[in-house]
């Protein structure tokens, strides 16, 4: 595969199928996370992080966003990276 569009690398299974019709998965292979593809296209993970905890910050101060909602946003933000790519 390639990084087409920065998607990187799908999720890829390797499957048999024996004499009697029956499949197997023999190797399953995980595809690029977000952190990898924004690695590859030179971004500073951390420092988008921090950009976005200070948005967050400023909505805090601002009265729109509660500190709540605000920590809840940022840990999604940052679990985000870890996912794959593609729709799962």
């Amino acid at each position: 595969g390639s990084y087409h569009n920065l998607f990187g690398q799908p999720n890829e299974a390797q499957v048999v199928i024996d004499n009697d019709g029956r499949y197997h998965v023999t190797k399953l292979v995980h595809g690029s996370r977000i952190q990898d593809m924004m690695q590859f296209a030179r971004y500073d993970k951390a420092q988008l992080v921090e950009s976005y905890r200070k948005q967050l910050a400023a909505r805090v101060e601002a009265g729109s966003l509660t500190q709540e909602t605000a920590d809840q946003l940022a840990a999604e933000y940052e679990a985000g990276a870890a996912r794959g790519t593609y729709l799962e």
